[in-house]
């Protein structure tokens, strides 16, 4: 039952397009990035130093291009990840990640004197790429997309209008963190962790954004229990260290 609510609410965050313009933990910390103190050594005389070029940034990707999931795993070549699933998770098929996201729109939508038309708007610009749950502890992982309706709307503008539209749900109570960044690959997503209640449960999530061109890519870790976090980041390598 803990895995439903954590699904459930994923899905209904992935269930709330912007086309419409046009167990507890302690979660603050979790969606926050923390810096890595610098190696220290004992001074040593040094030649004086030549200047050196700044590296080279990596551009970002212009467009999107969706991730490609396997039996073994999800290789994301625009978010610059490689995303293998721990020993006790697995992986939902495409026929049953779109019966969750229906499962999400009925939950967020199923009230609404409109619903048929906001849940027809859901599959035309929201998609799940990746849904993988751990049997052992319940914590998953899922990644989507969402085609904005309009181009300027930016990562922390996305998380105001998500918790204004969970707001009015009335099954669910969510408590939302300040937004903060991290890092999975070779990209910084802003973060923001958040407690779920829906029928006397809770689940804590952070959830991961990044905007490329008019496509918003959000990654969703959900877990019971703080100290599963760091076992679902583990399950992000960089492409490029593979």
């Amino acid at each position: 039952m803990k895995r439903t609510i954590a699904c459930l609410l994923t899905a209904a965050l992935l269930a709330a397009p912007l086309a419409g313009c046009g167990q507890t933990s302690t979660p603050s910390s979790a969606a926050v990035a923390t810096a890595t103190p610098a190696a220290t050594a004992a001074p040593t005389p040094t030649p004086e130093p030549t200047a050196t070029p700044a590296p080279t940034a990596t551009p970002e990707p212009v467009t999107y291009t969706p991730g490609v999931r396997t039996e073994d795993g999800y290789t994301n070549t625009s978010l610059g990840f490689l995303f293998s699933p721990s020993e006790n998770m697995v992986l939902a098929t495409e026929e049953e990640m779109q019966a969750l996201m229906q499962n999400g729109a009925d939950f967020v939508y199923g009230d609404a004197p409109n619903s048929d038309q906001l849940m027809e708007q859901v599959q035309q610009t929201a998609a799940y790429e990746l849904v993988a749950v751990d049997v052992a502890t319940g914590s998953s992982v899922i990644i989507g997309t969402e085609t904005l309706a309009m181009e300027g709307i930016d990562e922390t503008q996305y998380i105001a209008a998500i918790q204004q539209q969970l707001s009015q749900v009335d099954a669910m109570q969510v408590t939302f963190d300040d937004p903060g960044t991290v890092t999975l690959g070779e990209t910084t997503f802003t973060g923001v962790t958040y407690t779920a209640a829906a029928n006397g449960m809770q689940s804590s999530q952070t959830m991961l954004l990044k905007k490329i061109d008019n496509t918003m890519c959000m990654i969703v870790l959900a877990y019971s229990d703080p100290t599963q976090y760091p076992a679902l980041l583990n399950c992000f390598t960089t492409i490029s260290a593979v």
